[in-house]
């Protein structure tokens, strides 16, 4: 069926151009980096998974991932070592970690309500496995940093990387890069915001019946893989993956209301990444 489609329905047809390396190194760096963090993400639920077992006390002191909750449970593993601290010696390693006075005394009462009791052979158990998991986030903590730095340093030598760092998504963070990453900058990729819009999943839909006046909206069928992990708070992940209805509709000129605070700069770059991607390509 495919084969008959292409011999009759040929014209309809375009080839498909590769993005320039850059492009597909900036892809793969992304596409690494969210595999980084869901096993950043998977690593911290096992952890909170088993302070919960025997130690949940350990939990209220600060987020996991954070240098001071790592460092916490290495000095602290149990909660008899816990139990054991006096004031003074509480003080003296939270002035260690810069911690301010009122958060000190904070946790210094979170420290002191009473906890459950655990059986011996759980505690061991579970401390072990604890001091294991704690040195995996540790080091996976760490390549996440080492691949946000080493994108938004690839990112900050591409050519498109000055001006989509002027769109609300792009002031920081690794947002923009993989957008940008996964839009490609073959010639020829995007015929027109419409074409973007129905890769990305945002599909416009007619609804109408019988002489009832028809409405249109738009049905959002979100790509896995666009589900930006670091987007900024407040932007809603459908305008994230689909820059066609906040941005490239305004751009194109289609009449309709662009994004609230979306910068003039912004729909400068998309008109010029459209000029760049939506020329005529081969059939």
């Amino acid at each position: 069926m495919l084969a008959d489609f292409l011999r009759t329905d040929h014209t309809h047809l375009q080839a498909l151009q590769p993005s320039s390396e850059a492009a597909q190194e900036l892809k793969l760096l992304t596409e690494d980096y969210q595999q980084q963090i869901r096993q950043q993400t998977r690593l911290v639920n096992q952890l909170t998974a088993t302070l919960k077992a025997y130690y949940p006390r350990a939990l209220e002191i600060a987020a996991l991932p954070t240098p001071l909750a790592r460092e916490f449970l290495q000095a602290y593993p149990t909660p008899e070592a816990a139990a054991a601290l006096t004031e003074r010696q509480w003080q003296r390693w939270a002035r260690a970690h810069r911690l301010s006075e009122t958060r000190t005394q904070a946790l210094w009462d979170v420290l002191q309500q009473p906890q459950l009791p655990v059986p011996v052979h759980v505690l061991r158990a579970k401390a072990r496995l604890m001091r294991s998991l704690v040195a995996q986030l540790t080091l996976v903590v760490a390549v996440v940093e080492e691949y946000r730095e080493a994108i938004e340093d690839f990112f900050r030598t591409h050519a498109g990387g000055a001006v989509a760092r002027t769109l609300p998504i792009g002031k920081h963070g690794i947002t923009a890069p993989t957008l940008w990453a996964r839009l490609g900058d073959a010639p020829g990729r995007w015929e027109s915001f419409r074409h973007l819009q129905a890769h990305a999943g945002a599909v416009p839909v007619t609804k109408r019946s019988g002489k009832q006046q028809r409405v249109i909206q738009f049905r959002f069928r979100l790509r896995q893989g666009v589900a930006l992990r670091d987007r900024p708070r407040g932007v809603p992940l459908a305008a994230l993956e689909c820059l066609g209805p906040r941005l490239l509709r305004p751009a194109a000129g289609a009449g309709t209301r662009s994004s609230p605070g979306a910068p003039g700069a912004g729909r400068e770059m998309v008109e010029d990444h459209l000029r760049h991607v939506a020329t005529p390509g081969p059939v």
